[in-house]
């Protein structure tokens, strides 16, 4: 029989990372410079691939249809994890999906970017 474990766990990161992601709306790559366009309750911001980005960690990938970052769990964050019945690795992945630009941000308090 094949252990269903290994699909357990994928479910709990993607699930973590939707969490994460909710105040964080991703805008596409920018024509100029090919950076992320993330949206935050602080602005607009560029994130070029490898630089840390809020609590999401570093940008891997990023294309027209979704960012994807990478953090490091602490040894805090990862009991924090256990203690709520989550699975603990080592490494976070986040993907959030592109936002269009004039859709209304997937949070309260910001303005569509115009």
């Amino acid at each position: 029989m094949k252990s269903i474990a290994p699909r357990i766990v994928a479910v709990a990161m993607l699930c973590a990372g939707i969490a994460r992601a909710a105040d964080v709306a991703y805008l596409g790559l920018d024509p100029r410079s090919h950076a992320a366009r993330m949206l935050d309750a602080s602005g607009g911001h560029l994130v070029a691939r490898g630089q840390r980005f809020a609590d999401l960690g570093e940008l891997r990938d990023a294309d027209e249809n979704e960012a994807v970052f990478e953090k490091n769990l602490g040894d805090d964050e990862r009991e924090s994890l256990k203690a709520r019945g989550f699975a603990a690795p080592d490494v976070r992945r986040t993907r959030i999906m592109a936002t269009p630009e004039d859709a209304p941000p997937p949070f309260t308090g910001l303005a569509a970017p115009g």
